[in-house]
């Protein structure tokens, strides 16, 4: 099994950084290897388990995805998703390291062989995207904080 995993220390609280882990659905089509994220707006809030959605790549695969763990306690958040025959399991974490400051992290694995051959072909394009995944998500928590500094 193939995985990635980064981590990103950024200055913000981590009320900040686990409220902008939340809204993952406002900044996920800002990463370049994201067409378009799709998911019933059913008035309930984005980030809660069992939530379902699909992420278009833009090579146009359909990732359906699904919330399986949302744990406030933790500050963990992890996902399934699936093409079949492929799946990815990803993690993501807000580590507190003082009061204004935080370490992301971010883990991603791909099981079984297909798995495998698939990270084969696109390890640069997934490795990339790790990294980038931690950028996009630190900028929307900096935003958050600084909206909530000028309120």
């Amino acid at each position: 099994m193939k995985t990635y995993t980064e981590e990103l220390e950024v200055d913000v609280p981590a009320a900040i950084a686990w409220e902008s882990l939340t809204r993952m659905n406002v900044w996920l089509k800002r990463l370049s290897t994201n067409k378009d994220v799709t998911y019933a707006n059913d008035q309930m809030p984005f980030c809660v388990s069992g939530r379902t959605y699909v992420v278009t790549t833009k090579e146009g695969l359909e990732m359906n995805s699904v919330l399986t763990e949302v744990n406030p306690q933790e500050l963990t958040v992890r996902i399934k998703a699936e093409h079949k025959p492929l799946v990815s399991c990803l993690s993501c974490k807000v580590v507190p390291l003082s009061d204004s400051r935080v370490k992301l992290i971010r883990t991603q694995s791909y099981p079984g062989v297909f798995g495998a051959i698939f990270t084969l072909f696109y390890n640069r394009r997934e490795s990339t995207e790790t990294s980038e995944y931690l950028e996009v998500w630190a900028a929307d928590a900096r935003e958050l904080l600084s909206k909530q500094r000028v309120s």
